[in-house]
């Protein structure tokens, strides 16, 4: 339809009622970004009092393990705070930063059960039996793959799409 065409109601600007949910929206989004910093904080400063506790029982390497985890963990936090904020400041909500928190997740999960089948059990974490390791570990092998596509996918139609709107 040709845009001098439109109703009135079609070109019309937004109403309040559609600009007060936008501002909801955004309130939420800054809301959800706070907690997020907070928890991210929390969980590094966390990280870093069991590292210097670690640096103090120095030949214990089994935590070690455990502040790997809790990095990857903060770097999740850190990459949904960053699609929070990129969904704040744009309006539009990214499909790539979800997989690629899904591929950290991945990663991390990968690494608990290749620790937790190695021998490394700890309390929270008591060590499977081994042909259910194997079967997540496969599970989450095919995961990461199939992430990894979707990510590339995405790269490229993005690319596309912008090699299409220059022409």
């Amino acid at each position: 339809m040709d845009p001098k065409k439109r109703p009135d109601s079609e070109t019309a600007r937004p109403s309040a009622i559609t600009k007060l949910f936008e501002q909801i929206e955004h309130a939420i989004s800054v809301t959800i970004g706070a907690i997020l910093i907070f928890a991210t904080l929390l969980v590094l400063s966390s990280t870093a009092a069991q590292m210097w506790s670690s640096i103090r029982e120095w030949p214990e390497t089994g935590r070690v393990f455990e502040m790997v985890d809790k990095l990857l963990f903060v770097l999740m936090l850190v990459e949904i705070l960053h699609t929070v904020r990129a969904s704040i400041t744009s309006m539009h909500l990214a499909v790539e930063p979800f997989l690629i928190v899904g591929l950290i997740a991945t990663v991390r999960r990968i690494l608990v059960v290749t620790l937790q089948s190695s021998g490394m059990a700890t309390d929270d974490h008591p060590a499977p039996p081994f042909d259910h390791s194997m079967i997540e570990l496969s599970i989450l092998a095919l995961l990461t793959l199939v992430l990894m596509s979707s990510i590339y996918i995405s790269r490229r139609s993005q690319a596309i799409t912008h090699a299409a709107v220059a022409e």
